[in-house]
């Protein structure tokens, strides 16, 4: 009982000055950190500070206590083993309504937190952008970078500009890092990028975009990204694209994507697009109970990529088709899967033609089921499902 009173004791001590508006840097309990914003100093400035006073090699915890919504524009860089703890809101939306709700509002033009160092965490921490902010979370130019261990935080805002979540390093590729339970908020940017980065996991995370917003990007993966393992990942107001999956950085194709029920609400172009810059790079992409839908565009659009699958998807009311695979310039996409999937409401927007469309300029009724084992040209395998351009083929070499 004395041991707990003295800690209350100490909290009221480091709370008092703060509510007289006197500048508090750092209150230590128990090896806890506490950081209370304080009047003429900067938050980001105070927890680099207290992050500093840590032992090397230890564990380093620091906690924002509740509180108004506090503006910074230091960047926080995160030093290893480093905890940062808020108080969480869990807000999700796709206005600005809620931006009050943020305890930590970041002013600043570049990076608001960086996680390159090892064993990072950021638990329970909502952030504002401004319209300034080049990344939330990352070691690029985004909200927070490089992240390592994100656990129910929030994000608002940002430009089209700015990137909420940035997974990646080209100059120290980033290993293992978790995204769980997070809420991304209001955004016209990039949600969640990656790239120069193994191992990466998204769990339980709500994406909404700025309502018609039509710069923004659910997620968007692109070189030496390998290994993503995707669960329960939900996009709404998805901006562009719901994913895009690219190769226009430096470095290997991406590769590896594991996803189980990634949902794609309203883009203003394809829901899901492998971009013609993949080539015939095998990027091995399994998406398993996924959602394509309300997009302005195709609901699944392969231009590029092979190893390609979809098992057990929903993808319905898209204006165009429901999937379209249109690789050209001499490139040969293979093992591509699309298998029991509900394809129905597609060309919303009456602007597909209900046949097979082909490079050589004839065109072949399309109205057939393709079983799993038909031999496609150069041996590939594919299962589709065509039903009056459910399914719509690009290529010259598919024979009836």
């Amino acid at each position: 009982m004395k041991k707990i009173l003295a800690v209350l004791l100490v909290w009221l001590v480091a709370l008092l000055p703060a509510a007289l508006g006197q500048p508090v840097v750092a209150t230590k309990v128990n090896s806890t950190i506490y950081v209370v914003p304080g009047s003429g100093t900067d938050l980001g400035a105070q927890i680099n500070a207290a992050a500093a006073t840590c032992a090397t090699g230890s564990q380093c915890q620091i906690v924002v206590p509740p509180g108004t919504q506090t503006q910074f524009a230091t960047g926080i860089i995160f030093l290893p083993n480093e905890t940062i703890t808020c108080p969480s809101v869990n807000v999700i939306d796709n206005t600005t309504n809620s931006d009050s709700a943020a305890k930590l509002s970041y002013i600043g033009s570049g990076v608001a937190v960086t996680m390159s160092a090892s064993a990072g965490r950021f638990i329970g921490c909502d952030l504002l952008l401004g319209t300034t902010t080049s990344t939330a979370t990352g070691e690029y130019s985004s909200a927070v970078t490089v992240i390592k261990s994100g656990i129910d935080v929030g994000i608002w805002g940002g430009a089209s500009t700015t990137t909420l979540i940035h997974v990646g390093s080209a100059s120290n590729p980033t290993e293992d890092s978790h995204i769980e339970t997070v809420r991304l908020s209001d955004w016209v940017g990039p949600a969640i990028s990656i790239d120069h980065a193994n191992d990466t996991f998204i769990t339980k995370t709500t994406s909404y975009g700025k309502v018609g917003n039509t710069t923004g990007v659910g997620m968007l993966v692109d070189a030496n990204a390998s290994g993503i393992i995707i669960s329960n990942y939900v996009c709404g107001n998805c901006g562009l694209h719901g994913l895009w999956e690219r190769y226009t950085l430096t470095g290997n194709y991406p590769s590896f994507i594991f996803a189980t029920d990634f949902e794609c609400d309203n883009a203003q172009s394809d829901c899901f697009l492998f971009d013609s810059t993949l080539a015939s790079a095998n990027v091995d992409a399994t998406f398993i109970d996924s959602w394509a839908a309300g997009a302005v565009g195709v609901g699944v659009h392969i231009s590029g990529g092979s190893g390609i699958t979809f098992n057990s998807c929903h993808v319905r009311v898209n204006s165009l088709d429901g999937c379209l695979i249109d690789v050209t310039g001499g490139r040969a996409e293979y093992g591509t899967i699309i298998n029991g999937c509900l394809i129905q409401g597609k060309n919303q927007s009456q602007r597909c033609e209900p046949e097979w469309h082909s490079n050589d300029g004839t065109s072949r009724p399309c109205h057939r089921y393709r079983q799993p084992n038909y031999e496609f040209p150069r041996g590939r395998r594919q299962s589709e499902v065509c039903a009056r351009g459910a399914v719509r083929r690009g290529r010259s070499d598919l024979q009836q």
